[in-house]
């Protein structure tokens, strides 16, 4: 009896702890800095606000372009249902990359994206998390 008990903690508490680790580790301030992009509309201080209600903005240089809606697991992020003078809309809204966050460093790669100047903005550093 006492190795069932103990055996159905264990497993709860693993439970637990899986259910934790699983839960949204995005959300924050992100900072990159682009220079010399191809176009000069993509140069600048970029930042990227995830909040925890599941929507997101992006600003170049103090000013807010983008506006949207995101999903994440605890391998991917995906961005959507954007408005703004920036947003990616139509065929090009959808977006979704796997991420990894370490030592403050928010590293995204692209698994599904139409929009140049997100993936730019998104791609091109590391996004330094300030918030």
């Amino acid at each position: 009896m006492l190795r069932l008990v103990l055996a159905t903690g264990v497993a709860l508490l693993v439970a637990v702890s899986a259910a934790a680790a699983a839960g949204p580790p995005l959300h924050g301030t992100f900072t990159t800095v682009i220079r010399n992009a191809t176009t000069d509309q993509l140069d600048g201080a970029w930042q990227i606000a995830l909040l925890s209600n599941g929507r997101y903005t992006i600003e170049r240089n103090g000013t807010v372009l983008i506006r949207g809606r995101d999903t994440e697991t605890t391998t991917t992020i995906s961005f959507g249902h954007e408005t703004g003078p920036a947003a990616c809309t139509g065929a090009l809204g959808a977006a979704t990359y796997r991420w990894s966050l370490r030592a403050g460093l928010l590293r995204l790669a692209t698994v599904r994206e139409g929009c140049l100047g997100r993936h730019v903005v998104l791609t091109t550093h590391p996004l330094k998390k300030v918030g």
